[in-house]
């Protein structure tokens, strides 16, 4: 009996030492591999939709920022600014003050910057078109006339928030939209202000 224990001792030993045996070289690297081709196929695709995540938000946070300042202009009565820099990606708003025009102090009115992966083209407003330097448009109780904001991509793509002040809306395209009078065609555009829109390859592509 007592020999027999002691077998039975012996052969559950062996098996624990089998059950902690390693894993072998060619299973880490067989492994490895596996998780190498996985990065190669993933990774670009992961990569791609962050970037996108982060280009939606950056434009929906414009949108909610002009809304915002539409709507304080409209409460008390106002003028506002909406200021962009070229060189830094920034934009922000100022507020008329007795005549003078301050950067606004408030959370939506504050600096705010675009992510690295996308960046300002020009400005284009009844002020003129702007593409260097700092850029800007009135936001007021008496501005009627549409302004369109060019962004692009590390990838040359083009966007365009294109800023309605009559109906404090925003519309937001793939491509390069710019103006031009409408002339005889007859649209939403030409009703409100004369014009349509239409896209534009300012890169010659």
């Amino acid at each position: 009996m007592v020999r027999r224990e002691g077998k039975k001792q012996t052969k559950i030993l062996k098996v624990g030492a089998l059950e902690n045996k390693g894993f072998t070289l060619i299973e880490i690297s067989l492994v490895a591999l596996l998780i190498s081709i996985s990065l190669l196929i993933f990774a670009p695709a992961v990569s791609s939709l962050i970037s996108s995540y982060s280009r939606d938000s950056a434009l929906v946070r414009i949108e909610t920022f002009l809304n915002y300042h539409k709507g304080e202009v409209e409460r008390s009565g106002k003028e506002r600014r909406f200021c962009l820099s070229f060189a830094k990606g920034e934009y922000w708003a100022e507020i008329e003050e007795n005549g003078n025009f301050t950067e606004s102090a408030e959370v939506l009115g504050k600096r705010a910057a675009l992510p690295r992966n996308l960046s300002f083209v020009d400005l284009i407003s009844s002020e003129g078109e702007f593409s260097e330097g700092t850029g800007s448009f009135s936001i007021s109780l008496f501005a009627i006339e549409p302004a369109i904001i060019h962004l692009k991509d590390k990838k040359e793509n083009d966007y365009s928030l294109y800023w309605k002040p009559l109906s404090g809306k925003i519309e937001i395209y793939d491509g390069y939209i710019e103006e031009r009078w409408a002339g005889e065609k007859s649209n939403i555009y030409k009703e409100l202000y004369g014009i349509e829109l239409v896209v534009k390859d300012p890169y010659g592509r």
